[in-house]
């Protein structure tokens, strides 16, 4: 980015309820411009903070096929983090 300005990611791994719960409270005190949920797998996870926080969700790890990508997707994430050159 062009002018000083940055981007802060925040990433989430998620590991039980508590790290949801957690992960929730930290977005909504950190207020980053986005966010990174780890596992990208967790899709319904996804759902459920997208509702409870107003920032972008991107998806990442253990995207391994193309319905990974679209099912994070259509949970609300806003893009994918991925190594996996197959599904860039």
């Amino acid at each position: 980015m062009s002018g000083g300005s940055s981007l802060a990611i925040q990433r989430i791994f998620l590991l039980d309820s508590r790290s949801l719960e957690t992960g929730i409270k930290n977005i909504l005190e950190d207020r980053p411009n986005a966010v990174e949920i780890m596992p990208g797998l967790a899709y319904k996870v996804i759902k459920k903070i997208h509702r409870h926080i107003n920032v972008p969700v991107i998806a990442g790890g253990l995207i391994l096929d193309k319905s990974d990508v679209e099912n994070a997707l259509s949970s609300g994430a806003v893009g994918i983090s991925t190594s996996s050159r197959d599904l860039w």
